[in-house]
């Protein structure tokens, strides 16, 4: 019996393995301030007012994603979101004495809502001076930017009652309210104090 042959065309030799991946580069963070000092100097400068304790301030520049060894602005953003608060409330109340409750919640709610906090941050450019490892973080605050931007640009022609097309990523009025609570502290939890550096001028 003669052997059966195999009659199967051989395809072509399969393709050299791929040489392994270059390793990714490692880039910083956009718009990033990699000098802490400066960092911290940019808020001192824009507050017209010297940390005693610049740890605090660190901290509230500090996002959770940073690193889990650090602490970050949780705890000051809690803080902080009561006291601007409260700090709101004593002023609505003591300049409008003929205006009721429901009313000055809602002149308080305007006032410190993340809308309007999260425009603060882009107006004084807080983002840049935030630790964070954060890709998707970057993105929703770039867009948010973008969109506040675009409304200068068309003289909020673009921008819907009440708010930005884009959507406040709550990140930065988080940034804001852990600023007021670094200052409230740093300034032995003097509300006036924290009002006249923070608000007023």
């Amino acid at each position: 019996m003669k052997p059966v042959r195999n009659t199967l065309k051989r395809g072509p030799a399969p393709p050299a393995p791929a040489p392994p991946d270059a390793p990714p580069v490692s880039l910083p963070p956009p718009g990033f301030v990699a000098d802490r000092a400066e960092a911290a100097a940019r808020v001192e400068r824009l507050l017209r007012y010297q940390f005693r304790d610049r740890s605090l301030l660190e901290e509230a520049l500090t996002h959770q994603s940073f690193s889990d060894a650090t602490p970050s602005y949780q705890r000051l953003e809690f803080v902080g979101d009561a006291a601007l608060g409260l700090a709101f409330s004593n002023f609505l109340y003591l300049t409008n004495p003929n205006l009721g409750p429901g009313a000055l919640s809602t002149l308080r709610a305007a006032n410190i809502s993340t809308e309007k906090l999260a425009r603060v941050a882009v107006r004084h450019d807080l983002y840049p001076l935030l630790r964070r490892k954060c890709a998707r973080l970057d993105l929703l605050v770039g867009q948010f930017i973008e969109s506040v931007n675009q409304e200068l640009k068309d003289d909020f022609a673009t921008a819907p009652y009440g708010g930005s097309v884009v959507k406040a990523p709550k990140v930065l009025a988080d940034i804001v309210e852990a600023i007021a609570s670094a200052v409230y502290i740093d300034c032995k939890f003097d509300l006036e104090k924290l009002w006249k550096v923070f608000v007023i001028h």
